[in-house]
C-alpha cells in the first residue's frame, strides 16, 4: 500500500500468507470506498475479502455460490460425496446430500490435496482414500481421515529427458484393475499397486514440437506456474469393455489408440478429417456399449475458433463423423458423457452450458430448468442413484439427481395420459432432530447452505401428457406388500410433463390435540420392504414400484425394527382412543358455550338456567383436566404440569416410541399398559357423566345449543 502517491509503499504484507488465518491471494480486482478508505474489498482466486479497518482484520463471505472445477468425481457411499479439483484452491470432498437439517454446508466439505485441483480419484473398494492432482504433474495418494497425502508423482527415467505434464495432466485409472491408473506427461505411465512403482507404456504421444516448448516470452518476466508445459497428455480413456485398449488425447491435438495395453499404439488424428490442427483434445469417452466406439471432446478457442468439436467413431478410429457444429449447441465444447443405461441419452458440456441429447447426438436441447448458462467442465454420472454430477468453471457443482425419470421419457416417448416413473430405492432415515454441527442459530444468510436433497421423504415422479387445469389433482395411494393401503397422498398444483409427489415413507397415525403438526411432521415410518404406488388422475391409472431400505448409518438385526414397528402401532391404538374422548369432551364444552350465548342474549335470561350449565361447564372442565391438566386463562409464557394424566403418559410413550434403536423392553411395554389402564378410567368417567349429567343436558338444551 502506498500512501504518497506510489513514491514509496509500505513492505508489511496487509494479509497474512497463511491459509488459516488470511484470505486467499492471486488478486485480480480491487475496489475501495471513495468515501471510506478503511473500507476496500479484494476479489482473488478465493473470493472476496472485505476489511472495514484498512487491512487489519478481513472479512471473507462464503454464501457467494462461486467455484471454478477442473474435474469431478463420485464415490459409492450412502450418502454419496462429490470430489472436484478446484483453480488455485485444491481437491476437495463434499456430500451430494446429508440427512441433516440446514442443506450442504461449507463446513462438510474437506480439503484433500493442495496445489491447483484438477483430476481426484477416490477409491472404489474404501472411498477413505484415493488420487489427487495438481500442477507440474504432481499426483498424490491422500487419507481423508487423516487428512495426510503422500506424492506418487512417476519420475523422469532418465536425467536427460525431462517429463511434461500439462497443467491438468491427464489422469485416470484403471476400470478392470482397482489398483492400477494411468497418468499422462508425453509419455503414459501405468502403475498396477497404486502409485507405489510406474512404468512407461507408450511412446512420446504428442507432436513433441520443440517451438513449441520454447521458455520465449519475448522478453516478459516468466510466468512458470506449471501451465507452460506443452507437447503433452491431456485425456487418458480406459475402455470399460476391454482392459487392453487405452484411447489418448494430447494438447496438440493427436489422438492415440493402443489396443494392446501399450505394446503398440496408433495414431489416428489423420483420420478425423474436420479436426482442427494442434486443438487440444480435452475428454476421450470410450462407449459402454460397443468396444470400438468412443467420443472425443475437441477445443480450439486459443487460436480464435469457437466452434464447437465433438467426434464419434464406431470402428477404433478408422473412420470418424462430427457430431455437433454451432448449429446444434453454443459455445465451444469442454466435456461429455453418455448415459450408462440409455444409449441415446447423452450430456455434453460446452462454454455456455449443458446441452443434452434423446437420440444419440442426432438432435440437442440446452438443459435449463434453473441450470445457468456457465463453462461446463466436467460430467460424471453416479450410477447406484442414478444421477448426473456437473462440475461448472464459475458456478461450482450442480446435480440432476433424477436420471431414472429421464432415462424412462427417453426410452418410452409415448406416453399415457398419467405415466408412474420409475424410482431409486429411498432409505428410512432415522432420527428425530438433525442438525447441522456447531451453532444452529446461524444468523441471517451467513452461512452457506446448499440446496439439499429431501430425507425422510421421497419425490415420487410422474408424467402428465397433457396441460391439466387448475382444478386437475392426482392422488397416489401407497400399498404395502399384502394389498394393504397404507397411505394416501394428494396434488393439486400440476403441471404438463414432469412432477412430483412428496410421500414421507410412513403411513398414517392419531395425533393428540395440541400436538404440534409442521411441516415435517410425519406418521409411523413403513418398514424396509417393497411397496406398491397407484396414482390416480381423472380417468387413468398407473403405478410403480418403490423399495425402502434401513439407514444404513445403524447397524440394526431387521427383528428390531419389525418389534419397533409393532410397539408404535400399538401406542397409536391409545392414542386414537385417547384423541377421540379429548374431542368429545371438546364438542361438549363447545355445545354448552353455544347454549350460554343463545341464554345470555336472550331479552329475558333465565339466571337460574344459566347458573346450572355454568356449573355443569365447571364439572366438564374438571373431567377435562382429568385427561390432560392444562391450566385454565393462564398468562401467556411457558408452562407444564408435573400431574400425572392419561394424555402425558401417553405423550411420553408416543416419544419413546419414535426414538428406540432397540427391541422395546418390558419397561417400554408398561408405558403402554400405564396408558392404557389410564384411559380406560378416563373413559369411564366420561361415560358416567354422560349417562348422568350430558344426557340431561343434551335433552333439555340439546336443540337450543345446535
Amino acid at each position: 500500500m502506498s500512501y504518497d502517491g506510489g513514491k514509496t509503499f509500505d513492505p508489511s504484507p496487509m494479509i497474512p500468507a497463511d491459509e488459516t488465518k488470511g484470505i486467499h491471494a492471486d488478486f485480480h480486482a480491487m475496489w475501495i470506498n471513495p468515501k471510506d478508505p478503511q473500507h476496500f474489498i479484494i476479489g482473488g482466486d478465493g473470493g472476496l475479502g472485505i476489511t472495514q479497518d484498512h487491512g487489519k482484520s478481513w472479512y471473507f463471505p462464503e454464501t457467494i455460490p462461486v467455484a471454478q472445477f477442473y474435474q469431478i468425481n463420485v464415490d459409492y457411499d450412502t450418502p454419496y460425496n462429490v470430489y472436484g479439483g478446484m483453480q488455485d484452491n485444491g481437491n476437495w470432498s463434499g456430500p451430494a446430500y446429508t440427512w441433516k437439517r440446514g442443506g450442504i454446508r461449507t463446513l462438510y466439505w474437506q480439503y484433500l490435496v493442495g496445489g491447483d485441483g484438477f483430476y481426484i480419484a477416490p477409491d472404489k473398494d474404501n472411498s477413505r482414500f484415493g488420487y489427487g492432482t495438481s500442477q507440474n504433474g504432481d499426483l498424490y495418494r491422500y487419507d481423508k481421515r487423516t487428512g495426510y497425502y503422500q506424492s506418487i508423482a512417476p519420475q523422469p527415467i532418465s536425467t536427460k529427458k525431462a517429463l511434461r505434464f500439462n497443467w491438468n495432466a491427464g489422469f485416470a485409472k484403471d476400470p478392470h484393475d482397482e489398483k492400477a491408473a494411468y497418468y499422462g506427461s508425453q509419455y503414459v505411465h501405468k502403475t498396477e499397486d497404486k502409485g507405489a512403482t510406474w512404468e512407461i507404456i507408450s511412446p512420446d504421444l504428442s507432436t513433441n514440437n520443440t517451438d513449441h516448448q520454447k521458455g520465449d516470452y519475448g522478453g516478459l518476466t516468466l510466468d512458470i506456474s506449471g501451465a507452460e508445459n506443452y507437447n503433452s497428455i491431456l485425456s487418458i480413456a480406459p475402455s470399460p469393455l476391454n482392459k487392453k485398449i487405452i484411447w489418448v488425447g494430447t494438447d496438440d491435438g493427436q489422438v492415440q489408440l493402443t489396443q494392446n495395453g501399450g505394446a503398440s499404439w496408433e495414431n489416428l488424428t489423420a483420420q478425423i478429417s474436420e479436426l482442427p490442427n494442434e486443438a487440444w483434445i480435452a475428454r476421450i469417452h470410450p462407449s459402454r456399449y460397443e468396444e470400438g466406439t468412443a467420443w472425443v471432446v475437441v477445443n480450439n478457442y486459443r487460436k480464435g475458433d469457437y466452434a464447437p468439436y465433438l467426434f464419434k467413431t464406431k470402428d477404433y478410429g478408422k473412420q470418424w463423423s462430427r457430431i455437433i457444429d454451432a448449429k446444434d449447441v453454443k459455445g465451444y465444447a469442454l466435456s461429455f458423457v453418455q448415459d450408462p443405461v440409455e444409449k441415446n441419452l447423452l450430456f455434453l458440456g460446452t462454454e455456455h452450458g449443458l446441452w443434452i441429447s434423446i437420440n444419440e447426438g442426432r438432435d440437442w436441447t440446452p438443459f435449463k430448468n434453473g441450470f445457468p448458462r456457465v463453462s461446463t467442465m466436467d460430467l460424471v454420472i453416479q450410477e447406484k442413484e442414478s444421477a448426473l454430477v456437473v462440475g461448472t468453471f464459475g458456478r461450482a457443482i450442480w446435480i440432476l439427481d433424477d436420471l431414472l425419470s429421464l432415462r424412462a421419457l427417453v426410452s418410452n416417448p409415448s406416453m399415457q395420459k398419467i405415466t408412474a416413473l420409475p424410482m431409486n430405492e429411498a432409505v428410512q432415515v432415522k432420527g428425530l432432530f438433525i442438525n447441522p454441527p456447531g451453532n444452529i442459530w446461524s444468523g441471517f444468510n451467513t452461512t452457506f447452505e446448499g440446496e439439499n436433497k429431501v430425507f425422510q421423504k421421497i419425490e415420487m415422479p410422474f408424467f402428465l401428457k397433457a396441460s391439466p387445469s387448475e382444478m386437475d389433482s392426482i392422488t397416489a395411494r401407497i400399498y404395502n406388500e399384502k394389498g394393504e393401503v397404507l397411505k394416501t397422498v394428494v396434488r393439486h398444483d400440476l403441471k404438463k410433463g414432469l412432477n412430483y409427489l412428496i410421500w414421507k415413507l410412513d403411513e398414517e397415525k392419531a395425533n393428540l390435540p395440541g400436538a404440534w403438526i409442521h411441516e415435517d411432521s410425519r406418521g409411523i415410518p413403513v418398514l424396509p420392504g417393497v411397496y406398491t404406488v397407484k396414482f390416480r388422475y381423472q380417468d387413468e391409472t398407473s403405478e410403480q414400484t418403490l423399495k425402502v431400505v434401513a439407514d444404513p448409518r445403524f447397524d440394526l438385526d431387521q427383528e428390531v425394527d419389525e418389534k419397533l414397528y409393532v410397539y408404535q402401532k400399538t401406542i397409536d391404538q391409545q392414542v386414537k382412543l385417547l384423541s377421540g374422548l379429548l374431542v368429545k369432551l371438546d364438542s361438549w364444552e363447545k355445545q354448552i358455550n353455544s347454549t350460554l350465548d343463545r341464554l345470555s342474549n336472550s331479552t329475558q335470561p333465565n339466571k337460574s338456567e344459566v347458573l346450572k350449565i355454568n356449573q355443569l361447564k365447571e364439572e366438564l372442565l374438571l373431567l377435562k383436566l382429568m385427561g390432560r391438566d392444562k391450566a385454565v386463562d393462564r398468562q401467556v409464557g411457558a408452562w407444564q404440569s408435573s400431574k400425572i394424566t392419561p394424555y402425558s403418559v401417553t405423550n411420553e410413550a408416543l416419544k419413546a416410541s419414535f426414538s428406540r434403536l432397540t427391541i422395546p423392553s418390558k419397561q417400554d411395554w408398561d408405558r403402554i399398559e400405564v396408558a392404557k389402564n389410564l384411559i380406560l378410567s378416563f373413559e369411564n368417567k366420561i361415560n358416567q357423566f354422560e349417562k348422568k349429567k350430558w344426557a340431561r343436558y343434551f335433552k333439555a338444551y340439546g336443540k337450543l345449543a345446535n
